[in-house]
């Protein structure tokens, strides 16, 4: 009697779980072109939404998700429907934890449809410019075509961006899928992706990853305006600070002349206009700008090389970035550096999906990673990377000073600095050309009593920078850097561009997982790591 009643509740729970799904399917929704990735599901509010299932890619990496509809009606395009993230920052915040951890995670997306209209049909979707899932001949009779995108770096959540989705581990497939079984993680890993179409940027935006945890801070410091002013800040009582020793300068390869030179390094032979919000660059604007890319295998063996992060140019022969960028997380969270002969840097590059007479593409020889990075947190998060040839100095690719003043954090702080990348510009969109912005640097405490988040992502080898006022542009990619436009005695008092900073991670927003201009960003501290980048020259 027991068995039985136990049954008959077990027959009631899978008639309300199946209720669903053949109210679905009563509607006579189209048939989904890849039930294991897309199929359709009721949302808490009652509507009946696509869902989209996808695995997060082995290691840092930024996934863009586009979707394309056709409907058999007129569409408006302030009634297209939208590609959201099913869960929010902590959603997005978890996978993103998994994805360091070095475990694999399944996105989920909803696609929401335009409301009072004919659910579309699903056309294409495409994970980083590669088709994971195509439906034939479906786009014949539309009257429409409705075009959806959103991306998500897998950094910290906020390092990360996310332009509405969600991170979770997967249940089931909805309604359409039936399940996990048959579930085939490789049809649509965005790391394997189809050869036919050109490599697409793994990172975009300035921002995604999770960072070493602070040093304690004075209990109860005192209130700092959260958003200083352009002027340099001199603090009333500097605490004395050695300065770093200058680099060395020596021949490279017999040219006579030095791969380091401080009377010839940030310059830009192009003007710079400074402005607050990011605004895209002209050529030759940022010519120590660095786009490093990394070997990807697709199933069919076929090898792509895919951008993977920005870097800065330091010397005729070195790039400085992240770790995180040059390194592939393995089991049990043991770093592997990425092979010589799996990366390449182009200098002088301004727009990504186009070929430029002004680039120079360089091999490396070397990638050191700093020795004290560690995977798990990322603390010391810096790299420098030697290039096999020397690269031509000219108006497009000039090395950035290195820094060669005060270490202290105080002498920067409500300083404006300029960062530069292919990140994301004031719509939120993706960056094809080069773009730059401004941000002030903040100090610690402000920082820190910003947001809970920073007290586990910066230290004391971090700072924060940035307006929170949701005007400054989440510009720039991982690894890249931020500079100082500052006075260089060495050439004769001229205005100089210093290299401070490299783009570690930022927040993400709660309604749709991007870039949020309105929390810090943080980044590595350059100069504490200068007798350690010294000694890389030599």
């Amino acid at each position: 009697m027991a068995r039985a009643a136990w049954l008959a509740r077990l027959a009631l729970m899978l008639v309300g779980l199946l209720v669903p799904v053949a109210l679905i399917r009563a509607q006579g929704l189209p048939a989904s072109p890849c039930p294991a990735i897309y199929s359709y599901e009721v949302d808490s509010s009652g509507q009946t939404v696509g869902l989209i299932r996808l695995l997060t890619p082995p290691r840092y990496a930024e996934v863009r998700l586009s979707a394309r509809l056709s409907s058999p009606v007129p569409v408006g395009q302030h009634e297209a429907g939208g590609l959201l993230v099913k869960g929010g920052r902590e959603a997005a915040m978890e996978a993103t934890r998994a994805v360091v951890s070095g475990r694999r995670h399944v996105l989920q997306f909803h696609l929401r449809f335009p409301r009072g209209k004919p659910v579309p049909s699903l056309l294409t979707l495409t994970v980083n410019d590669y088709d994971v899932c195509r439906a034939r001949g479906a786009e014949s009779d539309a009257l429409s075509t409705i075009s959806l995108e959103s991306a998500l770096s897998t950094g910290v959540s906020g390092a990360p961006q996310v332009s509405g989705y969600e991170f979770s581990a997967a249940g089931g497939a909805g309604a359409g899928g039936g399940g996990d079984e048959g579930f085939d993680p490789g049809a649509f890993d965005p790391e394997t992706p189809r050869p036919r179409l050109p490599p697409a940027r793994p990172f975009a935006g300035p921002f995604a990853r999770p960072f070493a945890r602070p040093t304690p801070w004075p209990t109860r410091p005192q209130p700092q305006d959260p958003f200083p002013s352009e002027s340099w800040v001199e603090p009333d009582t500097p605490r004395p600070r050695p300065k770093p020793s200058p680099p060395p300068s020596r021949p490279a390869g017999g040219s006579g002349e030095p791969l380091l030179d401080p009377t010839k390094c940030g310059v830009a032979k192009v003007p710079n206009a400074l402005v607050v919000n990011g605004f895209e660059a002209a050529k030759g604007q940022w010519p120590w700008q660095a786009a490093l890319y990394a070997k990807n295998e697709t199933e069919s063996y076929n090898i792509v090389f895919s951008f993977q992060c920005g870097g800065t140019l330091v010397s005729r022969k070195h790039v400085v970035s992240a770790a995180h960028c040059v390194v592939n997380l393995q089991e049990k969270r043991e770093v592997q550096v990425i092979s010589v002969g799996d990366m390449y840097v182009r200098l002088g590059k301004h727009n990504l999906k186009k070929a430029e007479t002004e680039e120079q593409h360089r091999q490396v020889q070397k990638i050191a990673v700093h020795p004290d990075f560690t995977s798990s947190t990322l603390r010391n998060d810096i790299a420098v990377i030697h290039l096999t040839e020397v690269v031509t100095i000219n108006t497009f690719v000039t090395p950035v000073c290195l820094w060669d003043r005060e270490v202290d954090l105080n002498l920067v702080v409500g300083k404006l600095g300029t960062v530069g990348g292919w990140g994301r510009h004031e719509g939120g969109a993706l960056s094809d050309t080069l773009r730059i912005a401004r941000m002030p640097v903040v100090s610690q405490e402000t920082c820190l009593r910003s947001d809970k988040f920073f007290f586990e992502y910066t230290s004391e080898n971090t700072f924060c920078a940035g307006f929170r006022n949701g005007t400054a542009a989440c510009n720039g990619d991982s690894g890249g850097g931020l500079h100082f436009s500052l006075e260089n005695p060495r050439q004769g008092g001229s205005k100089t561009w210093y290299f401070r900073g490299v783009v570690s991670l930022s927040m993400t927003r709660v309604e749709d997982g991007g870039c949020d201009p309105n929390n810090f960003i943080v980044f590595t501290d350059v100069a504490k790591y200068m007798t350690w980048l010294v000694n890389q020259f030599i």
